[in-house]
């Protein structure tokens, strides 16, 4: 059972993973909780949500805990990672088996943490589920499309402020999504495509095949939902989605 919590620790400017005791003030409550017991559904998928951020925490370092678990920082132990990692995957497989999966993929990222996921879900998942990062990737600005419906559901001022943004971000061909403010990434519909460089044995196993798309933190939800837009257009039978850590 996951019963620890991670709070911050203001002596040594660290985050610290209590293995006894579940504060109501942790950051993050990795009690196994109904949410990590179950799949959910978005989007018409399974989603598997193995941690999330306590919403009644007063603290104010959840920007700096998200960036210390993505990139594994000094203000985190690694070891505790690791068994984040191996608890969330083994509770996973215990609902669903990893080898029963084709193919996992993850978003193309610089995550460190997402590298360690991968890793141990394969691992976990067996020689006979093959494994992809490379697999996804940026679309090229000129390809780029927003989504009217909802745009033209905001008002003129927030359309144009969104629209603003929007243009901006993608007016170089070296763009960053982090630079979209997560509330205004819902407006972008593609703005990652498959790469048909990738392997053959890979991409040939999407078709009829039961995939999962695996993903460090999920905000807004928008890169994992174009993955499975992706996927579901190149008639994948079965698409489900392992999220270590969300907010939602």
């Amino acid at each position: 059972m996951i019963i620890e919590g991670i709070k911050y620790n203001s002596d040594t400017d660290s985050f610290d993973f209590d293995w006894k005791v579940d504060n109501p003030e942790d950051l993050i409550h990795l009690k196994l909780q109904r949410y990590n017991k179950l799949l959910s559904k978005k989007d018409g998928n399974k989603v598997y949500y193995a941690y999330k951020f306590n919403k009644d925490s007063k603290s104010d370092k959840n920007q700096e805990l998200r960036k210390s678990i993505k990139y594994l920082d000094d203000k985190i132990n690694k070891r505790d990672v690791d068994l984040m990692i191996s608890k969330a995957a083994n509770s996973f497989n215990s609902i669903m088996p990893l080898s029963n999966f084709d193919l996992i993929v993850t978003p193309s990222s610089t995550s460190k943490v997402l590298d360690l996921m991968k890793n141990f879900l394969h691992a976990k998942a067996g020689p006979n589920t093959l494994m992809a990062s490379d697999l996804f990737v940026k679309n090229s600005i000129e390809n780029i499309q927003f989504d009217q419906d909802k745009l033209n559901k905001l008002d003129d001022k927030n359309r144009d402020q969104v629209l603003k943004i929007l243009n901006k971000t993608f007016s170089k061909e070296d763009y960053k999504l982090r630079s979209v403010p997560p509330r205004y990434r819902k407006f972008i519909l593609n703005f990652i495509k498959l790469n048909t460089e990738a392997e053959k044995r890979v991409i040939n196993r999407i078709a009829n095949g039961k995939i999962l798309i695996v993903d460090d933190i999920l905000t807004e939800g928008t890169t994992v939902k174009n993955i499975n837009t992706i996927l579901t257009d190149l008639s994948a039978s079965e698409i489900t989605s392992f999220v270590l850590l969300t907010d939602k």
